[in-house]
């Protein structure tokens, strides 16, 4: 059975698909490319897969665009959804994370999480969004991104704060907690990524 990582280049505006089957021989198995509109792929900063589809946000087309990767010799674009400001909040796009039929994105320029319904891969659709950075929701350029359960886990550069989002309605996101400081004692001075295992982040 084939392996394959899935690589989002910022400077390539491409998503390119590698057979890691024999990591001392990784070998291109497919890609695709193109900033702009069909593929929106202006500096792609995050990308997650799921089942048959790869889910790619880029930074500078303000994006979030699927891909179908059942064969990933010939990745293909499935739908796409952009926006920066009202109502998608997509400005800067940075992070996204797949938890059943939604797509949560973090856009670093518009300070916000958006939720998006993907049950449609060909139409993804938003559900619900929060913003705000400093005191209130603690987004101000949120970086990173991991869901589980009922909580979205952000880190959050320049409010250099760990945000936990309550996520249990798609549709009205709303802040549950938040850490921050830069030094001692909590050291979160510019937090670029997160991982969450058991009860700790």
């Amino acid at each position: 059975m084939a392996i394959y990582a899935y690589v989002a280049p910022l400077d390539d505006a491409a998503l390119s698909i590698f057979d890691v089957s024999n990591p001392a021989a990784p070998s291109l198995k497919g890609n695709i490319r193109g900033a702009g509109a069909p593929n929106y792929l202006g500096q792609p900063d995050g990308v997650f897969v799921l089942e048959d589809y790869a889910y790619v946000v880029s930074r500078f087309d303000n994006a979030l665009s699927i891909f179908d990767i059942s064969d990933p010799a010939t990745p293909t674009l499935k739908g796409s959804i952009q926006g920066a400001g009202a109502p998608n909040y997509l400005l800067g796009a940075s992070g996204v994370y797949v938890v059943g039929d939604y797509a949560y994105v973090i856009a670093y320029d518009d300070d916000a999480l958006s939720i998006f319904d993907i049950s449609g891969p060909g139409n993804p659709t938003l559900k619900g969004s929060i913003q705000g950075g400093g005191d209130g929701n603690y987004l101000n350029g949120p970086y990173s991104i991991v869901v589980l359960g009922s909580y979205a886990y952000v880190a959050v550069y320049d409010d250099d704060a760990l945000t936990i989002i309550d996520v249990s309605d798609p549709e009205n996101p709303s802040l549950k907690g938040s850490i921050q400081g830069a030094g001692a004692p909590n050291y979160l001075n510019g937090p670029y990524g997160v991982f969450v295992l058991g009860g700790y982040a």
